[in-house]
C-alpha cells in the first residue's frame, strides 16, 4: 500500500508544472488567454504581447540581437492580422527572421561584439596599436550584416563575426 501511494505521489509531482522552468513554446498561446470566454479580446492580445516581451528579455541572445519592445509590438500586429489560431511559436520564430520590421538591435549588437573583440584582441594582438579601430570595424560590420539578414542562431552569428574579422583585417583603416 505504501508503494502505491509513493508511486501516486511521484506521478502527481511529475504532472505539476515547475515554476520558472517552463519551456517558452506552447506555455501561453492565444488559447491560454481565451480560456475564460473563448474570445480573443484586445486586452488578451496585449497580455500575450507582454508575455512575448518578457520571454525575449529573459533570453540572453535575443535581448542583445533584437529590440524586445519592437519584437513585442511586431508580434501584436501579426497576431491581430493572423488571428488566434496561429501558434505563438510560429509568429515568434518568424519575427526573428524578418528584416523588414527593423527589430535588430544594432547598438547592442555592435557594443557586444566590440567588447568581445577587445577581449580577444587584448590577448591575441596585445602589441597592435589599432585594436580599437579594428574592433570598431568588426562590431559595426556584424551589426550591419545581422540587421540586413537577421537569423538568431549562434553558428550564424559566429560566421558573421568571423567574416567581419577577416574583412576588417584585410581592409586598410582609411577604407573601413
Amino acid at each position: 500500500m505504501k508503494w502505491f501511494f509513493a508511486c501516486l505521489a511521484v506521478a502527481l509531482l511529475a504532472m505539476m508544472p515547475v515554476s520558472g522552468a517552463h519551456a517558452f513554446y506552447g506555455e501561453r498561446d492565444s488559447i491560454y488567454y481565451m480560456q475564460d470566454d473563448g474570445e480573443f479580446s484586445e486586452e488578451e492580445m496585449d497580455l500575450e504581447a507582454m508575455y512575448v516581451y518578457e520571454q525575449c528579455t529573459y533570453n540572453a541572445l535575443q535581448k542583445v540581437y533584437f529590440n524586445c519592445e519592437c519584437i513585442s509590438g511586431a508580434f501584436r500586429q501579426e497576431r491581430e492580422k493572423v488571428g488566434p489560431y496561429v501558434p505563438l511559436s510560429k509568429i515568434y520564430s518568424d519575427l526573428f527572421r524578418d528584416n523588414e520590421r527593423g527589430c535588430a538591435n544594432t547598438t547592442e549588437i555592435a557594443g557586444d561584439n566590440y567588447k568581445s573583440c577587445m577581449e580577444y584582441a587584448r590577448i591575441a594582438w596585445a602589441r597592435e596599436r589599432n585594436n580599437e579601430e579594428y574592433c570598431g570595424c568588426v562590431a559595426n560590420r556584424v551589426a550591419k550584416d545581422f540587421a540586413k539578414e537577421p537569423y538568431l542562431r549562434t553558428k550564424y552569428i559566429e560566421n558573421l563575426r568571423l567574416e567581419a574579422m577577416s574583412h576588417c583585417r584585410r581592409t586598410p583603416l582609411s577604407s573601413r
